[in-house]
């Protein structure tokens, strides 16, 4: 049973990697759009039917991605069988309160650093 676990640990926390870079990715490609010559291109491109699906698709898929970090985020706070420094439920609670923006901190400064479930 524990050997699942640690998979499950480790699963989840490959998905709140991915999510959280994801929205790292999000975060400056949406600064890098208010570039003029890009801004120009994204507005042309919204313009045309292809260029409004793939915009759409690059959305869709990103905001899938952050919520999959989000949703990784909760199951190993959850289930993580190590040391805290918060309780368990303050955890829980703040990562539901705090969506996306908790999943990457959670990630940057707590779930990097703990060590994988053997």
């Amino acid at each position: 049973m524990r050997s699942e676990d640690g998979r499950a640990d480790a699963l989840a926390r490959r998905t709140l990697a991915v999510g959280a870079w994801t929205t790292v990715a999000l975060v400056f490609a949406s600064f890098v759009a208010y570039v003029p010559p890009i801004q120009r291109g994204l507005i042309a491109a919204n313009g045309s039917s292809i260029g409004s699906g793939i915009l759409g698709l690059a959305l869709a898929a990103g905001a899938a991605l952050m919520i999959a970090g989000w949703c990784g985020a909760v199951w190993l706070a959850l289930h993580e069988s190590r040391e805290r420094t918060v309780p368990k439920p303050i955890t829980v609670l703040l990562l539901l309160a705090g969506n996306v923006i908790a999943a990457l901190v959670y990630h940057f400064l707590v779930s990097r650093k703990a060590p994988l479930a053997r």
